[in-house]
């Protein structure tokens, strides 16, 4: 993804937090000064926060994916692996000075305030949300949204403190489009549906045939609205307290959550990108050979029945592929708790060489959110080899890490 990619993205997601007034924070450094306001929703604020108030322990808790860097490794089927067209995983970032876990967030250093200026500055008003007296705010680390595939220390952010709805229950926010036009309010309602999946309805009457930006703890990816200006997915939760944005490139858009507290009783499996890749997320459960019964990927998904079930796993792909630098997620998930077997699950990750790929770099991360809540997260740059091999595959076998079933 290119950076002016990630900025435009990162830029949107943080106007949209601001105009509904959440703001995701890092560490304790903004609730300390602001409090633990609610953000006034549709339908009024919540009565209490759902999750445990701030502070350093609230976030010691939290789920925080761990830098991994394994060492590449790719075969190329019906063709050797070119000189020159290694993968390669991201260099692990310098550790953070910070203590405890974080957001999957970026930091950037906020322009000195003048004297003058903080004196007598007008107080700043976040939409929906108590004013702020400008002189407060702290000349250090600003604390924005994470741009897609950042390689310096990849995280899948806890969720936020106070935008939790109770268990089976729909949340939904919205930023308006116009202020002055409510007929063009932007909303997303987040719905609880069986095996951990949330059904994710966007609503733009003035945002017709636009991409629209999803983000869900660390996890991208795009769609196109309608010609009413509505788009619909069915998601994967990666948290039991899932938050969910909803950004356009203009600046509008919305958060939804939902509590989804099945999620414990799953293993879920994250690959995505930017663009024709050729990538692909292969699952092959209890040693099933490819092409067989138990060999799970785009082609052969099932669907989330079975995983209610227990008689396996299912993959999701999200993004349609629409408009400019589109954004894709492919999500495996198999129902941990209620496996009647015993055994392994081998993950892969594999890269068709096509026409729109050979001869390319393309970059990837991965995110793996297992049935303890931990989470671990990796990025991949990889060189295609060239045209001539267009057709063959690159299987990535460091990219996820396979899963031990004991039978319940």
């Amino acid at each position: 993804m290119s950076k002016l990619r990630k900025i435009a993205i990162a830029g949107g997601t943080f106007g949209v937090a601001l105009s509904i007034g959440f703001v995701m924070q890092n560490e304790d450094v903004m609730a300390a000064r602001f409090g633990t306001d609610i953000p006034e929703l549709e339908g009024g604020v919540y009565d209490e926060p759902i999750l445990p108030p701030p502070g350093p322990d609230a976030l010691a808790n939290g789920p925080v994916p761990q830098q991994q860097t394994p060492p590449a490794s790719e075969d190329l089927a019906g063709s050797p692996m070119p000189e020159g067209a290694p993968a390669q995983t991201a260099d692990a970032a310098p550790e953070a000075e910070q203590e405890g876990p974080g957001p999957a967030i970026v930091f950037h250093q906020a322009p000195e305030r003048a004297e003058e200026d903080t004196a007598e500055a007008a107080p700043v008003v976040l939409a929906a949300a108590p004013a702020i007296d400008a002189s407060l705010l702290p000349a250090r680390d600003v604390v924005t949204l994470a741009a897609a595939f950042e390689n310096d220390q990849p995280r899948v952010p806890a969720s936020p403190r106070g935008l939790t709805a109770p268990d089976g229950q729909i949340s939904r926010a919205s930023a308006p489009s116009d202020p002055e036009n409510g007929a063009c309010r932007t909303t997303l309602t987040a719905e609880p549906a069986e095996a951990a999946m949330v059904d994710l309805t966007l609503e733009s009457p003035c945002m017709a045939e636009e991409q629209a930006t999803i983000h869900h703890q660390g996890m991208l990816f795009t769609m196109l609205t309608d010609e009413a200006g509505t788009a619909r997915a069915s998601v994967p939760a990666l948290s039991e307290a899932a938050v969910f944005i909803a950004s356009f490139e203009s600046g509008d858009g919305a958060v939804a959550t939902a509590r989804v507290p099945s999620l414990p009783d799953f293993d879920r499996a994250v690959l995505q990108w930017e663009g024709e890749t050729g990538l692909q997320l292969h699952a092959r459960e209890f040693g099933a050979a490819y092409g067989s019964e138990g060999h799970v990927w785009q082609a052969a998904a099932r669907g989330p029945e079975v995983a209610a079930t227990g008689e396996g796993g299912f993959l999701v792909r999200l993004g349609d592929g629409a408009g400019v630098s589109p954004l894709f997620a492919e999500v495996y998930t198999f129902p941990t708790a209620a496996s009647p077997v015993s055994g392994d699950i081998f993950l892969s990750v594999e890269a068709e060489i096509t026409e729109e790929s050979c001869g390319e770099e393309i970059a990837a991360q991965s995110i793996q959110v297992k049935a303890d809540g931990a989470a671990d997260a990796l990025d991949l740059t990889l060189a295609m080899p060239g045209c001539d091999a267009v057709g063959e595959f690159l299987v990535l076998k460091n990219m996820l890490a396979d899963l031990t079933l004991a039978a319940r």
